[in-house]
């Protein structure tokens, strides 16, 4: 996992849920201020980050084929429990009256968002991956799919106010399941 394109799509395939929940607050007109979108993306490229370490710490401690099959069997869970979860909710929290996602409701937001990284980067740390680079890379996707959802989110539901869409129809994107699909792959990449 040591190589540019394998650490974008992973941190990519992490990054798909931030994306959801921004897209969504976006579609709801919620407003999510620079420093709010940052706290987005910091603390799943911390906790990434950390579980890493964890993970780079462990592999000499272990067999050497072992952290391999360790590292490919996280992914590949992970993976499948994004990809069989329930599609994530759109409540947001920390709104206000204004509807801007505040810094405290981006902070423990981005909590529940960043859940999946310990396990992947756990098994990224596992793997051998860079953890500069994994961290950068987490933090600078992160932070533009977080702006990315939050327009697109926006200009989608400018388009469906602007075709008169019928009463109680939906617009619904989930990438949950892509997300889950591309680190199932990257867990069988990893045995290959």
């Amino acid at each position: 996992m040591g190589d540019l394109s394998s650490l974008f799509l992973f941190t990519a395939a992490l990054c798909a849920d931030s994306f959801a929940v921004s897209f969504v607050c976006g579609t709801g007109k919620i407003k999510i201020p620079r420093s709010s979108a940052w706290i987005l993306a910091f603390c799943p490229a911390a906790v990434l980050a950390a579980a890493s370490v964890l993970g780079t710490v462990l592999r000499p401690l272990l067999p050497e084929e072992l952290p391999v099959f360790l590292s490919a069997s996280l992914l590949m869970l992970l993976g499948f429990s994004r990809f069989t979860a329930s599609p994530a909710s759109a409540s947001v929290p920390g709104k206000s009256g204004t509807k801007q996602l505040s810094a405290s409701g981006s902070f423990f937001l981005a909590m529940g968002l960043s859940s999946d990284n310990g396990a992947a980067g756990l098994g990224a740390g596992l793997a051998g991956a860079s953890l500069a680079v994994l961290f950068f890379l987490s933090l600078f996707l992160s932070f533009t799919s977080v702006r990315l959802g939050v327009f697109l989110g926006r200009k989608s539901a400018l388009a469906l106010e602007n075709s008169r869409q019928l009463p109680g129809s939906r617009c619904s994107l989930d990438l949950s399941r892509t997300g889950g699909l591309i680190l199932i792959l990257l867990g069988i990449l990893k045995l290959l």
